[in-house]
């Protein structure tokens, strides 16, 4: 490590040297700011949120003296009558005789109304195994409505698992310091040409309705790392930021811990784990991409992300710097042991 830093210090240095005074001649002109960043997460706290669904019962027949009277506030005048096969209770009025059941809480029961359950933990593992729709519904016996509706079901189960795992965890836990790596990746699930807008002049179609961001400022100097990843060749590092008040130990420090591995390494997951989302290919006369796997809803392309990414966080290890083969969050801080996706299904 104390190579390295004087690696950098020898390009910092040099820097300096061919720049007049003592400024980097940078300029801060925002490009965005925390309001955007402020809004994206919003939006993203509100998009995976799970709210218990309210539901209107009937306790009485019609004409039942107590008609007003409910279980839940006065369990005094109704009977307990057991459980249902499906784990909920059944409450029964002592004066009208009608017998209701009451859907049980997540708690309670993770397979209320669910047929064929017996199929969640294979459908989880083909779906983050690059398996495609049509040979997951082969290999299960089950049709595209059956597969849809276990993908929304798995879905939820993951969001019910982040809410007690992820976000309440943050929400008591403070860190020092945190190094932030963001990137982002757009990606087209349908194809957008028409019939008839094959030819080249109509190349230009996707891009005008799914149009590239590029959230990029340079500045005047960038630095040329001295040690590029094998696979970056060679590597710049830019500051919009005006750094002529920190010492060069501790920009050389930043410049170290400055790398994109990390999203990288998630978006990699992304191509080679979710089939509706892997990489276009190329038609076999050359004259585009084809997302052939890829969904024409993008709210189950949402649902795979979320899944993934809950396997990802807590149920996939990997090696790091210090040789301790962890998850992401046991790393955090967030989680004391590693997940399996039947922990995730069956709310363990």
């Amino acid at each position: 490590m104390r190579s390295i830093i004087l690696r950098l210090y020898n390009a910092i240095l040099n820097l300096l040297v061919q720049n007049l005074g003592t400024t980097w001649n940078c300029t801060c002109v925002p490009y965005s700011n925390w309001s955007v960043v402020a809004e994206e997460i919003a939006r993203l706290a509100a998009l995976d949120k799970v709210e218990n669904i309210e539901v209107e019962y009937e306790f009485h027949k019609e004409y039942c003296e107590v008609s007003h009277l409910n279980p839940f506030k006065h369990s005094g005048e109704f009977y307990r009558r057991g459980k249902s096969s499906g784990n909920s209770q059944k409450w029964q009025c002592k004066k009208c005789k009608k017998i209701t059941n009451v859907m049980p809480s997540r708690r309670e029961s993770t397979t209320y109304h669910q047929k064929r359950n017996d199929i969640l933990p294979d459908l989880a593992a083909q779906l983050l195994n690059r398996t495609p729709v049509k040979r997951s519904c082969e290999m299960l016996g089950i049709g595209s409505k059956t597969y849809y509706s276990k993908l929304e079901w798995l879905y939820r189960r993951c969001l019910e698992f982040l809410e007690r795992h992820d976000a309440k965890a943050f929400e008591s836990i403070n860190f020092d310091k945190m190094w932030v790596n963001t990137d982002k990746m757009i990606y087209n699930l349908n194809n957008v040409r028409k019939r008839g807008q094959g030819g080249q002049r109509f190349d230009d179609i996707e891009e005008q309705q799914f149009p590239t961001h590029m959230y990029r400022k340079w500045a005047k100097k960038p630095i040329e790392h001295p040690l590029p990843s094998i696979d970056q060749g060679k590597r710049f590092v830019d500051c919009t930021t005006d750094l002529s008040s920190y010492e060069i130990e501790h920009v050389a420090n930043m410049l170290v811990k400055v790398n994109d591995k990390a999203t990288s390494a998630f978006m990699q997951q992304i191509r080679r784990r979710l089939s509706i989302l892997e990489r276009p290919l190329v038609t076999a006369r050359g004259e585009g991409k084809s997302y052939i796997y890829a969904n024409f809803n993008p709210k189950y392309a949402q649902y795979a992300l979320t899944i993934l990414r809950t396997f990802y966080n807590f149920c996939l290890p990997y090696n790091s710097w210090d040789k301790v083969k962890v998850t992401p969050a046991q790393r955090l801080g967030i989680a004391d042991k590693q997940f399996t996706m039947k922990d995730i299904i069956y709310f363990k």
